[in-house]
């Protein structure tokens, strides 16, 4: 039988154990990548049932392809003065390798953010916080380079919050944990791209029941009304203030 210091040893040590995987685990890179892949609600196809013509238009579009999983990304590298980034893929996904003052860390691209004709940014999860690349992909360069707003750094590192105020008008639908800056629920995205959604409001009633009473049509809107659907991605100043107790989700078209 063990003895009473014995018991107590063990559970001192498995205490230790368990706080220094909580620990690594928030502040270590992830290389073996965030969790499960996100599970995309298709409403597109739901809606092309009866709007086949729209939304086949709609999926042409570069908001339709907002976001996305990575595929099989180009390789490349950017260097600066303190710095070397390394972009790979292997048959595990694709990789960022970051090296700076000797060390170096290797970090999971989970998602690509931009439809890639202008440009693809790259979204990595610590812990399910998400945090944005210091480099993306130039379609018309056919090359990477510091991403917007790292071009007078140095020692650029994956330290940008991804905040719900960048996703709201990059992704679809997604979860965002109250209180924090920028850690959202594992899977964080419902959606991934924008949708329709963005532009009719909440699609579950007219899906289960079509009618027009119950879906926005831009079209039918008041001026005002309709200028806001597209303002609310598409007119910025100097900075965005939400109005007190108010979130960048809580917009409803109409």
């Amino acid at each position: 039988m063990l003895s009473f210091s014995h018991v107590k040893t063990a559970v001192l040590f498995v205490a230790a154990l368990v706080l220094a995987i909580v620990i690594l685990g928030v502040r270590t890179p992830l290389v073996e990548g965030a969790g499960v892949s996100p599970s995309v609600v298709n409403s597109e196809e739901r809606c092309a049932e009866c709007h086949k013509d729209e939304v086949d238009g709609f999926l042409r579009s570069k908001m339709a392809h907002s976001m996305r999983l990575p595929a099989n990304e180009p390789q490349g590298a950017v260097r600066t003065s303190d710095t070397n980034l390394r972009m790979f893929s292997n048959q595990d996904g694709n990789w960022q390798t970051l090296e700076s003052h000797g060390h170096s860390e290797t970090y999971r691209v989970e998602y690509v953010i931009g439809s890639g004709a202008h440009a693809s940014g790259y979204i990595v999860s610590l812990a399910n916080h998400l945090f944005q690349s210091p480099v993306a992909y130039y379609q018309r360069r056919k090359a990477y380079g510091l991403a917007p707003g790292y071009e007078p750094e140095s020692d650029p590192d994956f330290t940008r919050p991804i905040k719900p105020g960048c996703l709201f008008c990059h992704a679809g639908t997604f979860t965002a944990v109250a209180g924090t800056i920028n850690q959202y629920a594992s899977p964080p995205f419902s959606h991934l791209a924008i949708s329709c959604s963005q532009c009719h409001g909440p699609e579950g009633e007219h899906l289960a029941s079509p009618d027009s009473s119950n879906i926005v049509n831009p079209a039918t809107l008041e001026p005002a009304s309709r200028d806001s659907i597209c303002e609310q991605c598409h007119l910025k100043g100097v900075a965005r203030v939400l109005n007190p107790g108010k979130q960048f989700t809580d917009f409803v078209p109409g």
